[in-house]
């Protein structure tokens, strides 16, 4: 198991609830500041003082809640993870209802190694998270906040309504090409992934599969509901294409047999 960072980027389009609707001009800008002196004491390795010159920036302009998130982020870079949620339970009032702090906590119990308090707070952020219906769908603006939804529908032990959800959503009308091909990756990694994971589609290079053709193999592999992590030539057509591990049934049900195997 490894991280939900991909997952927390689909619900960070929903932003958070909470902070001050009083925040001023010079407020914003005060924060900014704060901010931009937190990145570079980050870049210089402070990680600590980073976090709390974050802090500060959220407290300057609590409607951000990106400087939360990135005060948190420098604490779990210096392995303070307790400091995170500490830092978390301090303005939990704020956000009761939003999905994206209860993710937040989830990311941060995982890298300490508690599973169990991380998959609660996942399924705590599927309960608050308000579901998004096909009939909400008008354009693909409304596609990510979908997708989040549904992966962490799957995350939190709703793996075949979220199929389910993705599948109507690919019978839309409107869909371009370009949405097609990207709710069907997402598709694939809900199949693929499972309830048991943490839906982290890291598009690592496992199982290559050596081909004479490479755009025929790929769309052979789409076809079967496998996304590829990348490829790489040697003339025109022939090549290597490169897969993650989590599809490796997929690979064996089609009989192929990888030419490299960083696996097995």
């Amino acid at each position: 198991m490894k991280y939900f960072l991909i997952l927390f980027t689909f619900i960070m389009v929903l932003g958070c609830k909470g902070g001050s609707n009083s925040v001023t001009e010079a407020d914003v800008a005060k924060a900014i500041k704060k901010a931009d002196e937190a990145k570079i004491l980050m870049n210089d390795g402070k990680f600590e003082e980073a976090a709390l010159k974050f802090e500060e920036a959220y407290k300057t302009n609590s409607d951000n809640f990106d400087y939360l998130v990135h005060a948190i982020e420098s604490y779990n870079q210096e392995g303070e993870h307790e400091k995170s949620l500490q830092l978390l339970k301090k303005y939990a009032e704020r956000y009761e209802d939003s999905p994206i702090f209860f993710q937040q906590k989830a990311s941060v119990y995982q890298q300490m190694g508690d599973i169990k308090s991380a998959k609660q707070n996942i399924r705590k952020a599927y309960e608050v998270w308000e579901p998004i219906e096909i009939n909400d769908l008008n354009n693909e603006v409304d596609l990510m906040p979908l997708t989040g939804y549904a992966m962490l529908e799957a995350t939190a032990g709703y793996q075949q309504k979220a199929l389910q959800r993705m599948n109507d959503a690919l019978k839309l009308e409107w869909l371009s090409e370009s949405n097609k091909k990207y709710l069907h990756r997402v598709r694939n990694e809900i199949e693929y992934y499972g309830i048991n994971s943490n839906m982290i589609p890291e598009y690592t290079n496992d199982i290559t599969i050596c081909t004479t053709n490479i755009d025929s193999l790929e769309a052979v592999l789409f076809k079967n509901h496998i996304n590829v992590s990348g490829s790489s030539s040697k003339g025109k057509q022939a090549g290597k294409v490169y897969v993650a591990e989590r599809f490796r049934r997929g690979i064996e049900k089609l009989n192929f047999t990888p030419c490299e195997d960083s696996i097995q």
